[in-house]
């Protein structure tokens, strides 16, 4: 998570949304094999990688901010107060405005 927030900071968002990813499949590794990871580092990272995949509405990063908000459902981990309802709408709308622009 550490890493990619400083990826983040340097504008490498591309590079801090790939490594947010792989703190989730890690942690998903970590409880099939029955280790509970951190549910606070776990939805900083859904979180944070879904908003760097955000920074540039294209079709590609709103799969994969998908797909990090999925692996983060797929844990079952306890609340830890991020407002995931918020960013899905942010998502939806986001994917709405390309698919308006496409049909142009």
């Amino acid at each position: 998570y550490k890493a990619g927030a400083c990826y983040g900071l340097a504008g490498k968002n591309d590079r801090a949304a790939e490594l947010y990813e792989k703190t989730l499949y890690y942690a998903s590794l970590l409880k099939s094999g029955g280790v509970e990871p951190d549910p606070v580092w776990c939805a900083r990272a859904a979180y944070a990688g879904a908003r760097a995949a955000l920074k540039k509405v294209r079709p590609a990063k709103l799969a994969r901010a998908l797909r990090m908000l999925r692996l983060y459902e797929e844990l079952s981990l306890p609340s830890s107060g991020e407002d995931f309802d918020t960013l899905r709408t942010e998502l939806r709308n986001s994917y709405n405005l390309l698919r308006r622009k496409e049909q142009k």
